[in-house]
């Protein structure tokens, strides 16, 4: 899928169930995401993942923050408290709009609409975190693999990037799925996504993409990076197999 089809369907999610997209728990489709609840979750999420860089024993400068994929602005509000400027990035119009709706800092939290598949809205150099969760996973790698690159340019020297991406589909894992379950896991991601969109009558549908961890560090240290930790990270999809990345840049 091309990266304009995919803005029109994370666009069209944000005007239809913006918050199911983001966090889709089979209780809260149809619009029943409690506010206050939602958010709240990307205060945990956020919590964590601060906590996992200190834990690292990482120096973070807390100036100047960017959450890539912020949607409505779950995570972007949860970095605010911990910097003195937040940008959340989005491809989709719809969400961003959201975003400044929902958004309780002022001109201390900043959205802005992406429509390219690159960066260029910003300098080399200019965060001092970079984070993204279940966001490069809903894109073609293509499209992945140059925001990953794009991620280490914009990074400062010495900057922090933690961010997720699914490595490949889990063709067996501990549970007892059904028959439909367990023939669809042996589908490659292209006919998956394809089955999913005509499934759903050719609507919006949330595609499953992956890159290889190997590839991943590929392009890190290519692009300048120095990877500092991989840990899996199952929590977005059980049946992929997934990985967070922390990276500094050389």
């Amino acid at each position: 899928m091309k990266l304009r089809d995919t803005r029109k369907n994370w666009d069209r999610f944000g005007k239809t169930d913006p918050f199911y997209a983001i966090l889709s728990e089979k209780d809260k489709s149809g619009g029943r995401w409690n506010k206050a609840e939602f958010f709240k979750t990307g205060e945990k999420e956020i919590s964590d993942a601060l906590g996992y860089i200190a834990s690292k024993n990482l120096p973070l400068r807390h100036a100047r923050a960017l959450d890539f994929g912020c949607a409505v602005g779950r995570l972007t509000q949860a970095l605010a408290p911990h910097f003195e400027e937040v940008i959340g990035v989005d491809i989709a119009a719809s969400m961003i709009k959201l975003a400044r709706k929902h958004n309780r800092y002022r001109t201390k939290c900043k959205y802005f609409l992406n429509k390219e598949d690159d960066l260029k809205l910003f300098p080399d150099n200019h965060f001092d975190f970079i984070y993204s969760n279940i966001v490069l996973q809903h894109m073609e790698p293509q499209y992945a693999g140059k925001y990953i690159r794009e991620f280490v340019r914009v990074l400062t020297p010495e900057g922090v990037l933690l961010f997720q991406i699914p490595s490949r589909q889990l063709k067996f894992y501990p549970q007892a799925p059904s028959l439909r379950t367990k023939i669809k896991r042996f589908l490659p991601p292209s006919l998956l996504n394809l089955y999913r969109r005509i499934k759903h009558f050719f609507k919006p549908v949330l595609e499953m993409h992956g890159i290889s961890k190997e590839k991943v560090v590929s392009i890190l240290t290519q692009s300048g990076a120095q990877v500092l930790n991989i840990k899996e990270n199952t929590a977005p999809d059980r049946s992929w197999e997934s990985f967070m990345y922390l990276a500094t840049k050389k």
